[in-house]
């Protein structure tokens, strides 16, 4: 089957929703994370409003003032 480029996105951005989730949902991958946490960083989408600031460094991102209270930066 021939898709448009904008059927190709929409299949490779649902297959790959669901395969992550699939990852995701593994008691292997949860131990995975565990025995790694140390070696995750998170970082802000490039869609960000600004509310994080990053950094090189090993300090992470920090929250800048803000009076809404998020988590993570999406």
């Amino acid at each position: 089957r021939r898709f448009s480029k904008k059927e190709w996105e929409e299949f490779t951005e649902e297959s790959t929703h669901d395969s992550v989730n699939e990852l995701t949902s593994t008691p292997e991958f949860t131990e995975w994370v565990i025995k790694n946490a140390n070696r995750i960083k998170l970082l802000p989408d490039n869609d960000s409003d600004g509310e994080f600031s990053g950094s090189d460094s090993t300090d992470g991102y920090l929250a800048k003032n803000t009076k809404k209270s998020r988590f993570f930066g999406w």
